[in-house]
This record gives C-alpha cells, sequence and structure tokens, in this order.
C-alpha cells in the first residue's frame, strides 16, 4: 500500500485517474444498493431484458477501463493486476447473490435450483462454477508459466553479464571487444540491467582516461571522432609549434604510451556501445526513470540530434568533446560537467541545470538556453553565434573572450554575468582574474 500511495504522490495523471475511478466505484456500489433495497425495481428480471443486459455490459466496460489504465501507470498496481480483476468479479457474484436472496427470499431461492428458466438454477450454477474455475485455472497456471519464464530470463541475464565481465578481463583485445558487445546488446533488450551495463562500460573509459587527461589535456580535442579512427597509431597526443615553417607538428603515441593503446581502443568500442544504449533508451518507452551518467567519462561521445526526454542525469560528468549538437537537453542536469569543446550547435538547453559547468571552447552556435541555470558557468571562448540566453539566469556566468557574442540574445540579465576583466573583478573582488 506504501508503494502504491508512493506512485500515486509521483504520478499526478495516473492520480487523477485513480481518483475518478474510486467515485465511479462508489457511485456504481450506492446506486446497486439503492435499486435492489430501496426501490420496487426488478433488478435481476431487469438482467433479462436485451436492452438493460447491453447497458448493464457498457457500465462494465466503462469502469473496467480506467482500471486498465491505472494499471498501465502504476508499476505496484501491475503487479496485482490480476488479483484485483478476480477480486472485483467476485464481489459482483456476491452482491447479486446476496441481493436475488434477499429480493426472493430463501425458500423461493432453494426453489429456483431445480427450474432451468431461472437464473439460479442447478444447471445454471454449474456452468458458472466451472467456467469461474477455468478461469481462475488457466490464470494460475499462466501466472506460474509466466513467473517460471521471467526466473529464466533472469538467470540467462546474469550469466550473459557474467560472461561479459569474464570477457573484459581477458588480454586478448578481441576478446575484451567481445564483452562489449555483450553489454551492449543486455542494455538493450534487459531495462533491469541497462544501468549496471552504463556503469561497467564507463568503467572501461575511467581505467585510463583520468590519468591520461593529466598529461595530455588537448587529447579529444586534437582527436576528432576519436570513437571512429580505426588506427590507434594515428591518435595524436598533442601538437607542437614549429617556429621555422610556421605550422604544427605531432607527437603521435609512442613505446612510452604503449601501455595505454589497448585501453584506448577498447574505449573506442565502449564509447560506440555508450552512444547506442543512450539512444535507444531515449527512443524507447519501456525504459523508465532516470538513468546515472553522473561522475562518467564520455569524452568525444556522439549523440548528435538525440532527445534525452529528461532520462538521463550527467552531474559531474566528463563530456569533453561531445557530439551533442542537435540534441535534446531540456531541464537535464549537468551540474559541474566538463563539456569544453563539445558540439552543441542547435541543441536544446532550455531549462537545464548548467550551474559550474564548463563550456570553454564550445561550439554553442543557434543553441537554446532560455530558462536555464548557469550560475557560475564558464562559457570562456565559446562560439556563441545567434544563441539564446532569454530568461536564463546567468550570474556569475563568465563570457570573456567568448565569439559572436554580439550576435548572442539577451535581455535584461546581461549584468548579472561576466563578460570583460573588470566584471570579474566586480563580481569576484579577491580573486585574480
Amino acid at each position: 500500500m506504501n508503494k502504491i500511495i508512493s506512485d500515486i504522490k509521483n504520478n499526478k495523471i495516473a492520480s487523477i485517474i485513480l481518483y475518478i475511478l474510486a467515485i465511479c466505484l462508489l457511485y456504481f456500489i450506492v446506486y446497486t444498493f439503492y435499486i435492489i433495497f430501496c426501490t420496487d425495481i426488478n433488478f435481476f428480471n431487469e438482467l433479462g431484458d436485451k436492452k438493460q443486459f447491453i447497458n448493464i455490459v457498457i457500465l462494465i466496460f466503462l469502469f473496467l477501463l480506467p482500471i486498465f489504465i491505472t494499471v498501465r501507470y502504476f508499476p505496484s498496481v501491475n503487479r496485482i493486476k490480476h488479483q484485483l480483476v478476480l477480486g472485483f468479479i467476485v464481489v459482483i457474484i456476491f452482491f447479486v447473490v446476496i441481493g436475488h436472496i434477499y429480493y426472493k427470499g430463501w425458500d423461493e431461492f432453494f426453489k429456483e435450483f431445480g427450474q432451468k428458466e431461472e437464473p439460479f438454477s442447478l444447471v445454471h450454477i454449474a456452468i458458472a462454477l466451472a467456467a469461474l474455475a477455468t478461469a481462475v485455472f488457466t490464470w494460475w497456471r499462466n501466472n506460474i508459466n509466466s513467473r517460471i519464464h521471467l526466473t529464466q530470463e533472469l538467470t540467462r541475464q546474469n550469466e550473459l553479464f557474467a560472461k561479459a565481465v569474464e570477457f573484459l578481463k581477458d588480454k586478448a583485445l578481441i576478446t575484451r571487444k567481445a564483452g562489449v558487445h555483450i553489454l551492449k546488446d543486455l542494455a538493450c533488450t534487459s531495462h533491469q540491467n541497462a544501468q549496471k551495463c552504463i556503469d561497467m562500460l564507463c568503467s572501461l573509459n575511467e581505467s585510463w582516461m583520468p590519468k591520461f587527461l593529466k598529461e595530455y589535456p588537448d587529447f579529444f580535442e586534437i582527436n576528432k571522432n576519436f570513437p571512429n579512427i580505426k588506427n590507434t597509431e594515428e591518435l595524436i597526443l598533442k601538437e607542437t609549434d614549429n617556429e621555422i615553417e610556421n605550422n604544427h607538428d605531432f607527437v603521435y603515441l609512442n613505446n612510452e604510451t604503449e601501455k595505454y593503446i589497448n585501453d584506448i581502443a577498447l574505449s573506442q568500442s565502449a564509447l560506440q556501445a555508450l552512444s547506442e544504449i543512450i539512444i535507444y533508451i531515449s527512443e524507447n518507452q519501456d525504459y523508465k526513470g532516470k538513468y546515472i551518467l553522473s561522475y562518467k567519462y564520455l569524452c568525444s561521445i556522439n549523440l548528435f540530434r538525440v532527445n534525452f526526454n529528461k532520462k538521463f542525469i550527467f552531474k559531474n560528468a566528463n563530456l569533453q568533446s561531445a557530439n551533442l549538437s542537435g540534441a535534446n537537453l531540456q531541464s537535464v542536469n549537468l551540474t559541474s560537467s566538463n563539456l569544453q569543446s563539445a558540439d552543441f550547435k542547435s541543441a536544446n538547453l532550455e531549462s537545464a541545470i548548467l550551474r559550474h559547468a564548463n563550456f570553454q571552447n564550445a561550439k554553442l552556435m543557434y543553441a537554446k538556453f532560455q530558462d536555464s541555470f548557469l550560475f557560475e558557468a564558464n562559457l570562456q571562448f565559446a562560439d556563441l553565434k545567434d544563441a539564446d540566453f532569454t530568461n536564463a539566469r546567468v550570474k556569475k556566468t563568465d563570457f570573456r573572450n567568448a565569439s559572436n557574442i554580439n550576435e548572442a540574445d539577451f535581455d535584461n540579465n546581461r549584468n548579472d554575468a561576466i563578460f570583460t576583466d573588470e566584471d570579474y573583478k566586480r563580481h569576484y573582488p579577491d580573486k585574480k582574474s
């Protein structure tokens, strides 16, 4: 019951449906009792009238309809839906029998047993009991079979996850990549396992990215489209200025970084798998609730035009150089996330929580930030061509050195933001710019 109450609190639409259902049920019971006990209408003889019978059937259908709608919206009710329907049928039969006995009297009631034309003859009762017993047995058997199937399926999924983890521990790269594919397939076929598959795939990035980025912070910015670079030897560690020829020299992966090669190659597969999982979850209505990508390393992941449907939380995530152009990130939580050099061209960030987010060097052309919360966010050197910050809360947001800033759309919130070193000193008098 506590779980049902919790569902009601978390789902306003289902709450309204449930209240309407309760009112309909109360009205149906009260009105039925009123007809049986307080009027001269022969309720049970009326059932013999074809029109009245059809009206009763329509009434029951209209009553059952909100039950099925409510079951659709309430996970806790869904688990006991068969018991509710069976209980409803038993309650109806009970009140019909009691009402008939009250109307006819015990003597007449027992006399009907031997009369085939009466509704409560032994033949009719036997047929009704047989039908009810068949329905109960069928439901019970199907319930048992479904539980057996569910248990077998959960066992199979657990075995698949264990096998994937075993493959990821192997020394051979091709075997480890097989583990990545198993996790991707499992996440896209079982919403119960999606989060732990995401966590396991992200852990493959965390095994090398944090340390590697300290040594080569521009690695993902230099290696555009990182997940799709097939030959890891083509990956560039850093670029250096050549003063004589006035161009750039590149430092590639070398013997000192050879230990990272397998981890990097595996991460490329993991990022592709994570991209497919996120897209699948975003588009699939069976995947409900929130999926946590907070504190995950998702550098250079391709999430082009993904509609996140408010299903993901990216708090403190590392999305450096990620492709999020055209994505719908409305109301998404990106607090303190690293979004350096990420592509947000034409992205929808309306009402997003972007407190302390780092958009440095990000592509924000045509992005929508209306009503977003950008407190102390860093947008230095970002491209703001035709970006819309209408009604955005930009207090202490740093726009210094941002390009095309005059083409961005602000309202009266400009005074709260930082556009120059003087603005920075005004907001942070004790800090150096």
